[in-house]
């Protein structure tokens, strides 16, 4: 039997041991437990499907944005 169903797979970074000036503890933070959450329980992690990709529409759907504008070279989160 086959599945339609894709499959992702997320992997943990290795954590640097330098720090970089410029990095967010917060989004560390959260990125960390993430991981951790993703690790402990991989049944959990799902591929995105047409409901949630609807969902997701629904909720950006008043958000302006343009493929084409520069958003620069530094990160934005």
């Amino acid at each position: 039997m086959s599945s339609d169903r894709g499959v992702c797979l997320w992997l943990p970074m290795p954590h640097r041991k330098e720090k970089n000036s410029e990095e967010d503890p917060v989004l560390s933070s959260f990125m960390s437990f993430l991981a951790a959450d993703m690790h402990r329980s991989p049944e959990q992690i799902a591929a995105l499907n047409a409901g949630n990709m609807e969902r997701i529409g629904k909720l950006v759907s008043n958000v302006n944005s343009s493929p084409e504008e520069d958003l620069g070279d530094e990160a934005l989160i």
